[in-house]
């Protein structure tokens, strides 16, 4: 017989998602356990996009500065856009960079730049209601540079566990990894995709799998790192084991029977 995907999925407790547990799958021993070892998927994803998470504080992962938007800016892009740049920003006193002209001189859209990024800084803040506000408001400036950019919350099992992303498709990140996505769909996916797999980490739901047994079954497998309680690509991966094993025993029986009894061995191949 041939171990399927749904055969694995229908002897786990609950077969849409992931818990350790003991199973047997056609006659083969599976272990499925909780990954105490696995690292931080920004330490190893090198196609993570670029990222601000808190839930202790604030921790920013891969390439760019993301707290920065409007650095990334140019002054006359600022220029053009600054009525939207102060809606966005809400804290901003729109007579302010006048003054500041007034006083010292300068081009309008360098105050304005310097300004806002200012404005922005006293925004940021580390309890939970203030840095919400303030990732939506990163995410917004930069969207309002064409730069894809969204939020996230990702709930733990208690409460207060709690954490919230801004994920950012920089484009010399796009270009670096090659990524690309037609439609913004793909990317709300993709950028859905870091969220939970960071979310599995922040929260324990790391998995692992051991088929067989280790002394007897030369096939025996034991694979960890699986991020994530979606079973369905692991229950996939515990299958492909299962097999190997099955196909394994099968071998050592027709080679046991063939041992004792030559003229039947055929008959058992």
């Amino acid at each position: 017989m041939t171990v399927t995907t749904k055969d694995v999925q229908a002897a786990m407790t609950y077969g849409s998602s992931v818990i350790a547990e003991n199973i047997t799958v056609a006659g083969v021993d599976v272990e499925i356990w909780q990954d105490q070892d696995a690292e931080n998927p920004y330490h190893w994803g090198d196609g993570m996009a670029p990222a601000l998470w808190f839930s202790y504080q604030i921790d920013s992962y891969g390439p760019g500065d993301l707290e920065d938007p409007i650095g990334r800016m140019s002054p006359a892009f600022v220029s053009r856009h600054y009525r939207k740049i102060e809606d966005i920003l809400d804290n901003v006193d729109s007579d302010e960079p006048a003054r500041i002209k007034a006083d010292y001189g300068g081009a309008m859209g360098d105050i304005r730049q310097e300004y806002y990024r200012e404005c922005l800084a006293d925004l940021r803040s580390e309890s939970w209601g203030s840095v919400c506000d303030y990732f939506d408001t990163l995410a917004a400036l930069w969207r309002l540079q064409g730069i894809p950019a969204d939020t996230f919350q990702s709930n733990g099992y208690c409460q207060g566990h709690s954490a919230r992303g801004l994920i950012v498709h920089l484009p010399e990140w796009v270009e670096s990894v090659g990524a690309c996505h037609d439609s913004p769909d793909a990317i709300a996916k993709d950028m859905q995709g870091d969220a939970d797999t960071y979310g599995a980490w922040l929260w324990g739901d790391i998995y692992g799998f051991s088929v067989g047994d280790q002394v007897e079954d030369p096939a025996f497998d034991s694979c960890g790192g699986f991020y994530g309680t979606d079973s369905e690509y692991f229950a996939g991966q515990i299958a492909d084991a299962v097999n190997r094993i099955l196909e394994e025993r099968a071998k050592v029986d027709a080679a046991a029977i063939e041992a004792a009894r030559p003229d039947l061995a055929p008959c058992y191949a």
